[in-house]
């Protein structure tokens, strides 16, 4: 269903306080079975200094031979115990760990355990005592930290981490630096969940969730009567969406937009092609341009349409609402990295290869995801891709909301005039086509929500999330409702059939696709209250331990690589829905004084859901196609195939004539039937598109580009390759290098009644690779513009290669000469200094009129 067109486009002219441990002349009581000595030989710590009122603190150690040749009947050794009786081990030292309010009473604390005291006072142990000593002579709250880290494994079930493969390997003082890079390594892992208890809550949690799974038990809502319904939503396609859509383009100077760039991209097996080292999905080379770039494409494109709409400056209240006049705001973005495949530093490089697209690194807020240890299916032992070398992943999006709070990332928005957000995902480049973000975000801003879905159709059996309204009964009694997600991971423990609608193979329930809306007041105040409160609702959502995938590592017995089921504590970002509650009864009244006034009773809700087509949603690049394989679902091939499938529905809105795309055999055979790229900022509304290009036709095999925002494209025929490439698609760059839009500096193209004919593709090439844009050509027609220049070609035919330049400041006329359209008149003129034609953009009101 198409939308009847909203806009015109007409031709015209402080660190924690340290607790006394052993203060002079106070002893406090120990427990009978534990003795507060270490049995080791080396100098003992005794490190001093004031605390408040001339408190002090000592970390103190002695020397007790007698421990070491009569080890205590009581000594439990954590490594040797079952999942059970490990996971009640750590729950218990938890316990006693939450009663301190320092890294050095903490680390005291460890140093009393029997256990400990072993290990460390025997062979190797006596090296990793001496690193702990090493820590703590430095006396700061840091480095006691690190120190505990090392330590707490031995509690923890992962003293293997500390002595396994060890033997003839680390020499030389290599065994020391490994400890050193390891205690860095925990040290993340320890801050980001000290909500849970650090490294030890991670490793009771995932060890709770396994015994869960285990026991078929759900994780979450325990005791409480959950009941999941289809959610209603806002479908895009509607008219009753036109007025959110144009609420979204409004709503522009007030948005930002924040990638999770974090993840390792495995299922990708992207690899430098100079040095063969893992490349994370960012950079992937699609269309011609990283993933990355095409997300900050995107957000131009929406920010060109704003542009000239209000024009070179906006309203501080936004847009048509007027009020006092500022200078162009850049859409903030905020990007999670991590230190996976050289994540962080990758697409730092990205940024800076690019001049920052443009931007500036002022726009930009980079923030790391912490990476988390992987915990064996079969044991719940870490997995170790060497000595003293975790293996490790990123833990999960969901822990982007608290990194967002620790690193100031919600304040830097509020001072950028952001109010709400759009999270995008890196793997899915179709989420800018059309309106969807548009129909998003202004859903979300008319409506003051605080957490929304873009979501589609899902196909029975996939492997992603659904949406669902859950209405859920705690044991009190009380009823909430909310729209979330479930992962398909979880599926099971929620006890959710994956049913298809009638005759069709797409279920009952709408994917996620984690394209999200963030009302950034009500999620920021959220996650401060989580924190305030010590819970882990919003801080922590959705936590998953999947362990259904392989993984390498190295056997610890034998040294030998090998796979096994493994996974990590991960937390969903989309998940944080769930802590958006709202009284059932308040719904229920809405919904009774709906049905006479017309009105919705999902309005209520602090959660919301727009629903499109999947193509205008989702088509991810997040995994390598196999081999001869025809399933392209969620590979860069597929992708560009839905990519292509858009292209046509767009171009046939124009009235142009395109051949089909092909089957998907057909496809990775040869190639689609046609080739269309564009960059956004010639719509991104296809409505708009719709205005600037008004019939023609592409052939079978036939290849357009545009790269270019002012173009006017009547009854062109294209037989072959045309590319229209512009250097100032928007306007030119500042001295700084940052772009500046502008109507006066951009390029312009008018092409009416203009055949194209060429040979084009050379579709026989075996170095084709369309979705990389990688393609060989025969022949093609290319028009450049440099800078501030114009293209004007009007009843003509472009034959064979053509290359044609036309000079920044200058016009170019083509027109055909002795009445054959194939011989052409080219004359080069320079330009006024206002363009020789312009558009005049103009929003409708909801009746079609304009304003």
């Amino acid at each position: 269903m198409s939308l009847v067109p909203m806009l015109t486009c007409r031709p015209a002219g402080g660190r924690p306080l340290v607790s006394a441990l052993d203060q002079p002349g106070r002893q406090g009581p120990k427990p009978s079975s534990r003795r507060s000595v270490l049995p080791l030989s080396s100098p003992p710590i005794h490190r001093t200094r004031a605390v408040g009122d001339a408190e002090e603190v000592r970390l103190s150690t002695t020397v007790d031979e007698s421990m070491e040749s009569s080890p205590s009947t009581s000594l439990v050794d954590s490594s040797s115990l079952s999942t059970e009786a490990l996971a009640e081990h750590i729950r218990a030292l938890l316990v006693e760990l939450r009663e301190l309010n320092s890294y050095a009473a903490k680390l005291d604390m460890m140093l009393r355990r029997e256990a400990v005291c072993m290990f460390l006072g025997r062979g190797i142990g006596r090296e990793v005592y001496a690193i702990v000593q090493a820590y703590a002579a430095k006396d700061n709250e840091d480095d006691y930290r690190r120190a505990y880290c090392l330590v707490c494994l031995l509690e923890i079930g992962q003293k293997h981490v500390l002595c396994g493969l060890v033997d003839g390997r680390l020499v030389n003082g290599a065994y020391q630096a490994a400890l050193e890079q390891l205690a860095g390594s925990l040290e993340g892992v320890e801050e980001f969940y000290d909500s849970i208890g650090g490294i030890a809550g991670y490793q009771m949690t995932a060890l709770s969730i396994m015994l869960q799974t285990h026991a078929g038990d759900a994780v979450t809502g325990r005791g409480n009567t959950v009941e999941m319904l289809v959610p209603e939503g806002l479908d895009i396609r509607s008219q009753e969406a036109k007025s959110s859509i144009l609420e979204g383009i409004k709503a522009m100077d007030r948005i930002a937009e924040i990638y999770p760039l974090g993840g390792a991209g495995d299922r990708l097996g992207l690899q430098c092609e100079e040095t063969g080292d893992s490349l994370p999905t960012a950079v992937l080379p699609y269309c011609g341009r990283s993933l990355l770039e095409h997300l900050v494409r995107d957000v131009q494109g929406r920010e060109y349409l704003h542009f000239r709409l209000f024009g070179g400056h906006i309203g501080v209240g936004g847009g048509l609402l007027g009020g006092k006049s500022e200078p162009r705001r850049r859409t903030p973005i905020a990007v999670m990295t991590s230190m996976a495949k050289g994540n962080h530093n990758r697409v730092m490089q990205l940024f800076k290869a690019n001049n920052w697209f443009g931007r500036g690194p002022e726009s930009f807020k980079m923030f790391q995801q912490p990476m988390v240890p992987m915990v064996k299916a079969a044991d719940g032992r870490w997995a170790l891709g060497g000595p003293c070398e975790v293996v490790m992943k990123p833990g999960g999006h969901g822990v982007i909301w608290k990194l967002m709070l620790d690193n100031g990332v919600f304040d830097w928005l509020e001072e950028q005039n952001a109010h709400s957000a759009i999270v995008r995902q890196i793997s899915n480049p179709m989420a800018g086509q059309d309106s969807t973000l548009l129909a998003l975000s202004g859903a979300g801003v008319s409506g003051n929500k605080a957490f929304g879905f873009a979501s589609c159709e899902r196909v029975v059996g996939a492997a992603e999330g659904m949406n669902v309204m859950l209405r859920e009964t705690d044991s009190t009694g009380k009823t909430t409702c909310r729209i979330s997600n479930v992962e398909y991971t979880e599926f099971t423990k929620h006890g959710i059939e994956d049913k298809a609608v009638n005759g069709s193979n797409h279920s009952l329930f709408p994917a996620n696709t984690n394209v999200l809306y963030l009302g950034l007041e009500h999620v920021k105040r959220k996650v401060e209250q989580s924190v305030r409160e010590g819970t882990i609702e919003a801080i922590l959502p959705g936590m998953i331990l999947n362990l259904n995938k392989s993984i390498g590592h190295v056997n610890v017995e034998t040294g030998v690589e090998e796979c096994a089921p493994a996974g990590r504590l991960e937390c969903t970002m989309q998940n944080l829905a769930d802590c958006f509650k709202v009284d059932a009864a308040i719904m229920d009244d809405a919904r009774a004084s709906g049905m006479a006034s017309n009105t919705s009773p999902i309005d209520v809700l602090e959660t919301f859901l727009v629903y499109g087509p999947r193509s205008k949603v989702t088509s991810s690049a997040k995994r390598k196609r196999s081999p001869g394989s025809l399933k392209i679902h969620q590979t860069p091939d597929g992708s560009f195939y839905d990519l292509q499938q858009n292209a046509k529905a767009m171009l046939e809105g124009c009235g142009m004539s395109v051949p089909d795309v092909g089957s998907v055999a057909e496809y990775l055979e040869r190639g689609p039937g046609f080739v269309c790229l564009y960059h956004p900022a010639l719509g991104p509304l296809w409505d708009v598109i719709a205005q600037k290009i008004v019939g023609g036709r592409l052939h079978e095999g036939a290849e357009i580009q545009l790269e270019i925002a002012e173009a006017s494209l009547t009854n062109v025929d294209v037989d072959g390759s045309l590319l229209v490439i512009a250097d100032a698609v928007m306007g030119a760059p500042s001295d700084d290098g940052t772009l500046e839009y502008s109507i006066d500096t951009c390029a312009r193209i008018t092409l009416e009644d203009v055949t194209v004919q060429n040979a084009g593709i050379d579709y026989e090439n075996p170095h084709n690779v369309f979705w990389r844009h990688r393609v060989m050509r025969h022949e093609t027609c290319r028009i450049k513009l440099l800078g501030r220049s114009e293209f004007d070609a009007a009843g003509v035919v472009l034959k064979g290669n053509r290359n044609f330049v036309v000079p920044d400041g200058h016009r170019m006329t083509v027109r055909s000469t002795e009445g054959d359209p194939a011989r052409l008149e080219i004359t080069v003129e320079p330009l006024d200094v206002v363009p020789t034609w312009s558009y005049d953009y103009t929003l409708a009101s909801e009746n079609g009129t304009e304003r």
